[in-house]
């Protein structure tokens, strides 16, 4: 038999997936494949002197097709990607109708060969369909996932992975990196080395936080203006404090520094405390510490417009 050609649409169902010494596997059952195909046969009967040469039509349905995969996880860019390895791909039912030019005494003859190819036929499409069409297009959508997710109020999550992830028979293990940004901002945490998981209880799910996470976090929020307060004339609890002019009875601005009563007359002050630098945190035995330098600087109301700082009291 020659110039077999088959064409189907492959159904799969119920999926499962499981985790191995060599990564993850799924395992898909119930699946349906309706093939139509074309056939062409050349034979010999012994009482016919030359070669027969019949064509014809195939009909078959396949059930409860079963496709086994694994797979492998790696990092491409700080993003994942999953490679297939094996790949099987079995039959449980299968139904053949044959049409054309055979002689129906010897039809059954050609059945366990039209079997035999069908069976491949599902097997290559199913194996090379998940090969270089589901895991070309997944991996793409992988890679095309962005590392910058918005999460309210111009403040981002950063994430990338550090290195392959690792797979057993009883857990998955990856490393990745995950810092919350404001804006714009940027942040590289320096890599730690030494987690030890020895301690903790066995967990579905254990994670280990460094104060990577919110030193990015107060870093950005440094640059981006955040850590600051302002005091000014709408302040009431201080706002007569803040003047540069007053009467001889009153405390105000102008009374400590007469230059400033002098060259801005009957205004105010306004109070700009910030973070000197970024602040940062230290986690060591247990014990968080916090660091922060502050200053203030002194501007001639209202701040928008007078940017330049008249003064500035800084690193207390």
């Amino acid at each position: 038999m020659s110039k077999v050609r088959f064409s189907g649409k492959l159904e799969i169902f119920r999926i499962a997936f499981n985790l191995t010494d060599f990564g993850i596997s799924w395992k898909s059952h119930a699946g349906s494949f309706d093939i139509e195909g074309d056939w062409e046969a050349h034979y010999y009967l012994t009482f016919l002197p030359f070669w027969q040469k019949q064509h014809g039509w195939v009909n078959a349905i396949a059930s409860g097709i079963r496709v086994n995969l694994s797979a492998t996880a790696f990092v491409v860019d700080h993003k994942p990607q999953v490679k297939i390895g094996d790949c099987t791909a079995d039959v449980d039912n299968l139904k053949i109708r044959i049409g054309g030019g055979f002689l129906p005494f010897i039809e059954d003859l050609f059945i366990p060969l039209i079997n035999s190819v069908i069976k491949k036929a599902i097997h290559e499409q199913a194996c090379e369909t998940a090969k270089n069409v589901l895991i070309i297009e997944f991996n793409d959508f992988l890679h095309s996932l962005p590392s910058r997710v918005p999460i309210g109020n111009d403040f981002f999550i950063l994430y990338s992975f550090a290195s392959n992830p690792k797979s057993t028979s009883s857990y998955f293990e990856g490393e990745g990196i995950v810092n919350v940004v404001y804006g714009n901002m940027t942040c590289i945490p320096e890599r730690q080395k030494d987690w030890n998981d020895a301690g903790p209880n066995p967990r579905m799910v254990t994670a280990w936080l460094s104060e990577s996470i919110a030193n990015c976090l107060l870093t950005s929020a440094h640059k981006g203006n955040l850590t600051h307060l302002l005091i000014d004339k709408n302040t009431q609890e201080v706002a007569r404090y803040l003047r540069t002019s007053c009467g001889i009875i009153d405390i105000c601005m102008g009374k400590f520094f007469s230059q400033l009563k002098k060259m801005y007359p009957n205004q105010y002050v306004d109070l700009n405390f910030r973070t000197y630098s970024p602040p940062f945190m230290m986690l060591k035995n247990g014990t968080v510490t916090a660091n922060f330098t502050f200053a203030v600087d002194f501007h001639i109301n209202p701040m928008a417009k007078n940017k330049k700082p008249l003064a500035r009291l800084s690193k207390f």
